[in-house]
């Protein structure tokens, strides 16, 4: 009797694990042409994609007629509306907004800190938003509905983002208006600044290292060329 008992038990553990592991989501990494990354359930799709801003559903557009609001309560929609040059304190950019309900900080995964703010809304009772800002950039993302059975899988997506930034290799790399070696000098680049591609030029041997020319922007809002075998990813 006892061992038909312990048997019992160990199946009703084995069933409760898989039952456990087949919710849990598969996520996949996406790295964007515009200088970020995060990771999002397998299943769920990205679009609308542009420099600015891109949206992240739980469903297809098959699904949903309006892939917009509003969002089913059985599904999640997540918007990321993106800044560069913001010169702005957290503080600062959080009074944008009124009627805060909640206010608290989170830690991403990348050991940056981010706001979590719950505020009201007419329109959609309350509206869920986090607020990363990291030197220059700034990514805003808004959850709907805010009460989404996919609410956690809205925070692992949020955490798991980050922008794509590129370190000088070198002291004193030449920022230059043209994309070769003649081209007028906009400034020096100190070992280690923090730069961001926002285009890629041509390809070329200096120093007997091959790489593409790339035009920078500067966490100071300066934008020029530099040669790209003088850089390496953040």
């Amino acid at each position: 009797m006892e061992m038909i008992k312990r048997i019992i038990i160990i199946v009703l553990i084995l069933f409760s694990t898989f039952i456990f592991a087949s919710d849990v989501a598969d996520y996949k990494m996406y790295i964007s042409k515009y200088n970020f990354k995060l990771y999002f359930p397998d299943n769920w799709r990205i679009s609308d994609e542009s420099g600015t801003w891109f949206a992240i559903y739980s469903y297809t557009e098959e699904s949903v007629k309006n892939p917009g609001l509003p969002v089913g309560s059985n599904e999640l929609k997540i918007e990321c509306y993106l800044r560069t040059k913001t010169k702005s304190s957290i503080n600062e950019l959080l009074n944008r907004y009124q009627n805060i309900i909640k206010k608290e900080t989170i830690e991403m995964d990348n050991g940056k800190i981010a706001i979590e703010i719950l505020r009201e809304d007419e329109m959609v009772d309350c509206i869920l938003s986090i607020m990363y800002y990291d030197g220059f950039k700034e990514a805003f993302f808004n959850c709907w509905p805010y009460n989404s059975k996919y609410v956690n899988d809205f925070y692992e997506v949020v955490k798991s983002f980050s922008f794509i930034y590129h370190l000088t290799k070198v002291n004193n790399l030449r920022l230059r208006k043209g994309s070769n070696l003649k081209s007028e000098i906009i400034k020096h680049m100190k070992l280690n600044e923090r730069v961001e591609i926002i285009e890629i030029g041509k390809k070329e041997i200096i120093d007997n290292i091959e790489g593409n020319w790339v035009k920078v922007m500067t966490e100071y809002g300066e934008t020029g060329w530099c040669f790209g075998g003088y850089l390496k990813k953040e």
